[in-house]
Formats: structure tokens, C-alpha cells, sequence
């Protein structure tokens, strides 16, 4: 059985409570809060953390903790825009210890379209920088780093393939980095799914869940697109997975009905 947890993110429809209290219904086990707004280390001072602490407490739920998503590029060729773009994520890791977070997910950075051919390189090279120190200053706090892959879409993201995700995750295993494999992101790249999880092996200690058409980032409810997710289950078990499995699903009103599809499949 996949260990699940669902996705709590910046904008969503109900409060965080509400979300809580359906998590709790459904048996999940963990929520992943986006360190956006109104969760953004600045807006979080001891009270707020207080309380958060409490609500996660009496749902009986484990908290995690997505780092930023907007306005951060770890990538970017600009220093002042990388050394911001690491600074606000040392601000997230920081919150997650606050919180007792033991692991943080972060994106590494994207190359703008328009500067792939000749400047993808140097991104790459500017997110390996700023990797190196945050997985340092997190490993200094007992907090694990998940690198996430990301979407096809008009920028080239750093973490898109399985190759650009083992490479990055292999440099930094010693520190305690591990990849997340964001199988809706995957699946719009047209890679296969089965061999993205068998190469990245043990090095996966999440799996984020939703679904799309192949072509965009849609995070709609399970079985409405077209992921092939009992191949993906299947091959899951033949790693011997045991990590986490957070559905982001954009229709909260979809979630139970994810949930159960998921925990269909994980049965079989």
C-alpha cells in the first residue's frame, strides 16, 4: 500500500482546516503545504506556526512542505535573481524545521525559451550552485531536500528528463537530496513512465499523483486524463517503493474520488 498524503495548495478553494478535516476522512496520512501565501516563511512569525503545529496535531496528520513555486528562479543567470531565489528558499527549509517538516520539496529552476540554444548550459550550471548550498544549510538542520521534475512547457525546465534528474540527484545523494518524481510532469514530456522509475531506483522517495491529456500541466483528478497510472503502480511495487505518494489535485471536490482510485490500484 503507497503511503498517501494529498497536496494543499497556494489559492485553493477551502481553508486549510477544511482541507485538514477531509484529509483526515479519507485516511491520509500526510498534507504538503505550498510555502506561498498565506503559508510564506515571512507571514508565518511563532504564533502562526503555533497554531499550524496544533491543527496538524489534532487532525492526527504529518505535516510537508512544498517550497516556493512563484518568483524564484534557482537557475537563473541573473546572481541577484539566484542568490533572492536561494535566500527565500533558505527562508522555506527554515520553516519547514519549524514546523517539523523532515523533508522540503524544491524545484530547480527553469532556462527561459528564448535562451535555451546558447544559455542552458550556464542554467544548469547556476542551479547546481544553488543546490550545493542548500543542501548543505538543509543538512546542517536535519531537513531532507526533494528535487522535483517539472513540465514541458515554452521554458526549458533544469529537472525535465530522467537524465537531468539522476545527474542532479546523484551529485548531492551524500547530503541527504533525494528526487521526487512528478509522474503528470513526466507524462507531458512523452517519456516513458516505467523506465523514468526504474532508473531513478531508491534514489525516489516521493511520487506527486495527477492526472493530464500528455500534452499540458492540467493536476486533474485521477482517470480523467490519460496517465497510465496502474503502470505506474505496478512498477512501484517492483522497486520496492516505499516513500510518500502526495495527490495534486486541482478540484478539491475530486480528491475522495482520487483517493480511492489510488488506493484501488495499490491493492491490486
Amino acid at each position: 500500500m503507497l503511503r498517501l498524503g494529498a497536496s494543499y495548495f497556494s489559492g485553493c478553494s477551502v481553508s486549510l482546516e477544511t482541507f485538514m478535516k477531509l484529509c483526515h476522512e479519507l485516511n491520509l496520512d500526510y498534507i504538503e503545504i505550498q510555502a506561498e501565501h498565506p503559508y510564506s516563511p515571512l507571514e508565518m512569525d511563532t504564533k502562526r506556526v503555533t497554531e499550524l503545529r496544533d491543527l496538524f496535531s489534532n487532525y492526527e496528520l504529518t505535516p510537508l512542505l512544498h517550497g516556493p513555486v512563484h518568483d524564484v528562479n534557482l537557475a537563473s543567470i541573473k546572481e541577484q535573481i539566484r542568490r533572492a531565489s536561494v535566500e527565500i528558499t533558505k527562508d522555506s527549509i527554515k520553516l519547514a524545521d519549524t514546523l517539523g517538516c523532515q523533508e522540503i520539496v524544491i524545484h530547480a529552476g527553469k532556462c527561459p525559451a528564448d535562451q535555451v540554444p546558447f544559455m542552458l548550459d550556464r542554467a544548469r550550471e547556476c542551479a547546481v550552485m544553488s543546490i550545493s548550498e542548500l543542501a548543505i544549510f538543509a543538512d546542517d538542520l536535519g531537513v531532507k531536500v526533494g528535487v522535483e521534475n517539472k513540465q514541458k512547457g515554452m521554458d526549458r525546465e533544469i529537472i525535465m528528463t530522467v537524465d537531468d534528474h539522476i545527474k542532479m540527484v546523484s551529485e548531492f545523494q551524500h547530503l541527504g537530496i533525494f528526487a521526487v518524481l512528478d509522474i503528470g510532469h513526466a507524462f507531458t514530456t512523452g517519456c516513458s513512465l516505467v523506465d523514468y522509475i526504474c532508473t531513478l531506483g531508491n534514489s525516489l522517495k516521493e511520487t506527486h499523483f495527477h492526472d493530464n491529456n500528455g500534452q499540458t500541466d492540467d493536476h486533474l483528478a485521477l482517470g480523467h486524463g490519460d496517465v497510465p497510472f496502474e503502470e505506474v503502480v505496478t512498477t512501484l511495487h517492483d522497486i520496492d517503493f516505499n516513500g510518500l505518494s502526495i495527490l495534486e489535485i486541482k478540484d478539491i471536490g475530486e480528491l475522495s474520488s482520487s483517493v480511492q482510485y489510488l488506493k484501488k490500484l495499490s491493492a491490486c
